[in-house]
């Protein structure tokens, strides 16, 4: 995990080797604190203290234009965050007002999570949410980098609710706030509560709820363009529509989560995939309530929780042992050593297995280990170990026998030579021996 206000270096090998193949389409820069693929680009600013803020949301449309910023800051900061980086995209809360424990002021850590997710641990001052009790909250990215599916991203979010917070009062709760820019953005589609016919309301301001929904998905849109998001829903939870705007620059049209039958007293997630679209990829004459745009689809996804370790000494000739890791939605897994040198880590042909026995040609080299991890359907993703320190030398084992020569008879001198060892020797000890046999016995 990084301290706030800095990110730790993930592209697609962590912790300080280098692949010996091509990058990947997923990259997490820590010079501009962003993440990429080759349609979306989210750049987690942090430049007022706020591990959760979103201050670029940018996605390339089907003709592989890269649009402006989603993500418009409005309004002013608040809370601890500086007037002109007010929390824009991401936020949760009661749209009532408090309490609001996703926003200006969130602190927390930021983790890469294998090679395509993000998560954020954060919390919000009980001055910023408007509530008796702090509410840690987890939040994971999941990106995508294969043809449509390189348009969406899941977030997972958390709120650890506890039978100690029985004070969070608010009937209902927005999970996760796109704010689009508005009035551009002033749409909602979304499928009726039978699911048989599409809905189209506006965005309201004061904000509205809207319960003729079966609770799958919804569209923010833009009726001009025909451009937008739609946030799909993988969690089932009891929800409705919020449709909302703060009457000047931002749509906060969101899911609206409605408090449990024993109230917020247990930890409550809400899993939603942000699918970005136009009307090129989501044309309007094929829009139902039944189809979405190509590849927006709720698909189990692998993130690493906790990489995997090595143990064992690293010693030629000495085994060493990896773990897993652990994994959340994960079917399959799969081991790969390398060894690395300078920096740079390269795979070793059949080194397939749970353990590995360094030999001669890992001497001095560093181990890891790469584990991938298939989820159900076949997406997956890849969780690298620590770099070992060097491997050390194992015992000498006679590579070539040593040699007598001269000529064997009295008074003359005889040679032996110390033949070849592997192990790096740093001496030899001598011990002649006389024979009864020419073939060397007795």
């Amino acid at each position: 995990m990084r301290p706030l206000g800095h990110l730790i270096a993930a592209t697609v090998v962590a912790l300080g080797c280098t692949a010996a193949t091509a990058a990947a389409a997923i990259t997490v820069t820590p010079a501009s604190d962003t993440v990429a693929t080759g349609r979306i680009e989210l750049d987690f600013g942090d430049a007022g203290g706020n591990v959760e803020r979103l201050d670029g949301v940018r996605w390339r449309d089907s003709g592989g234009m890269l649009g402006a910023n989603l993500a418009t800051s409005s309004g002013a900061g608040g809370c601890d965050a500086p007037a002109a980086l007010p929390f824009t995209w991401g936020q949760a809360g009661s749209a009532a007002g408090a309490p609001q424990p996703v926003g200006d002021g969130s602190a927390g850590t930021w983790t890469p999570r294998g090679r395509r997710s993000v998560e954020i641990a954060s919390s919000r001052p009980l001055a910023c949410t408007g509530d008796t009790a702090v509410t840690p909250v987890r939040t994971r990215y999941t990106f995508f980098d294969v043809g449509g599916a390189a348009n969406k991203i899941r977030v997972e979010r958390t709120f650890a609710f506890s039978a100690l917070t029985p004070n969070y009062v608010t009937t209902s709760m927005r999970a996760y706030v796109p704010r689009l820019p508005y009035p551009a953005y002033s749409q909602v589609i979304h499928p009726n509560s039978a699911g048989n016919a599409l809905q189209t309301d506006a965005t309201q301001n004061p904000y509205q709820p809207e319960t003729n929904w079966n609770q799958t998905w919804l569209a923010i849109n833009n009726p001009a363009t025909n451009a937008g998001v739609v946030l799909l829903r993988e969690t089932s939870s009891s929800a409705r529509i919020i449709l909302d705007n703060d009457g000047g620059t931002t749509s906060a049209s969101a899911i609206d989560l409605l408090k449990p039958l024993g109230g917020w007293i247990a930890p409550v997630t809400e899993t939603e995939w942000l699918c970005f679209y136009d009307a090129v990829s989501w044309p309007v004459a094929q829009r139902s309530a039944t189809n979405l745009p190509s590849q927006c689809a709720v698909v189990p996804v692998p993130i690493n929780t906790a990489l995997p370790v090595i143990t064992g000494e690293t010693k030629v000739g000495t085994p060493l042992t990896a773990s897993q890791g652990t994994w959340d939605a994960s079917a399959a897994l799969a081991f790969q050593w390398l060894r690395c040198a300078a920096g740079v880590c390269t795979t070793i042909p059949g080194a397939t297995a749970t353990t590995y026995t360094p030999g001669d040609a890992d001497e001095g080299k560093q181990m890891r280990v790469d584990v991938t991890s298939t989820a159900t359907g076949g997406e997956t993703d890849t969780a690298s170990s620590a770099t070992t320190d060097g491997v050390k030398s194992g015992p000498p084992q006679s590579t070539g026998v040593p040699l007598v020569t001269g000529e064997a008879r009295q008074d003359e001198v005889l040679t032996g030579t110390t033949g070849n060892w592997s192990g790096t020797p740093t001496s030899y000890r001598y011990q002649w021996v006389r024979c009864a046999a020419a073939n060397g016995t007795g």
